[in-house]
């Protein structure tokens, strides 16, 4: 069964582009577009779609207010796509599977893409898929492989990195450090 996808955003060819690129994938089957929060909270009560590409500055309604409002327990695999980084943190607290900022490689969506799949299998597949007939469970405390990437962004000039840790692509810890800046010798 194919993932039911979502796209959100208020731009017409940011939408487009999205949809040009994950129509290459077999797996994806784009069930909706909304141009702003309100008709995409309204689109995943009606649709149940498995993955929503959301943006996140949307007039009136943002992405946020859509997680919101939905509410984050209820909420489909999300990748935020947007052209401000600032939000990242943000975004990974309210459990987004990845951050993609516009403009974005084909490569990198494509990561987006799989790192979702794979969260969705783990959940027990697309929604409305009653052939595998598993429920989700809890995740077990022993873990026997690791998985495990890291993706660290820095600031040379403040000292400040950030540093995100994924476990079999979901986001177990974001971790902000500064860097002592380095000092003149006292003499």
């Amino acid at each position: 069964m194919k993932i039911r996808t979502l796209i959100v955003d208020d731009m017409p060819l940011a939408r487009r582009r999205l949809r040009e690129c994950l129509a290459n994938d077999p797996d994806l089957e784009v069930v909706g577009e909304c141009v702003n929060g309100g008709e995409a909270v309204a689109a995943i009560a009606a649709q149940s779609p498995d993955l929503v590409f959301l943006d996140v500055q949307m007039p009136q309604v943002g992405g946020f207010d859509v997680i919101e409002a939905v509410g984050a327990a209820a909420m489909p695999a999300v990748v935020f796509v947007t052209a401000y980084d600032e939000f990242a943190i943000r975004a990974f607290e309210v459990n987004a599977l990845d951050y993609l900022l516009k403009p974005f490689e084909e490569a990198r969506l494509a990561t987006a893409v799989e790192r979702a799949k794979r969260q969705i299998a783990r959940r027990g597949g697309p929604r409305g898929c009653s052939s595998r007939g598993r429920t989700p469970s809890r995740p077990s405390r022993r873990r026997t492989c690791k998985c495990v990437e890291h993706h660290v962004t820095a600031d040379v000039a403040t000292g400040r990195f950030i540093q995100f840790r994924w476990f079999r692509s979901t986001l177990v810890r974001i971790r902000v450090r500064r860097l002592p800046l380095p000092t003149a010798p006292t003499h």
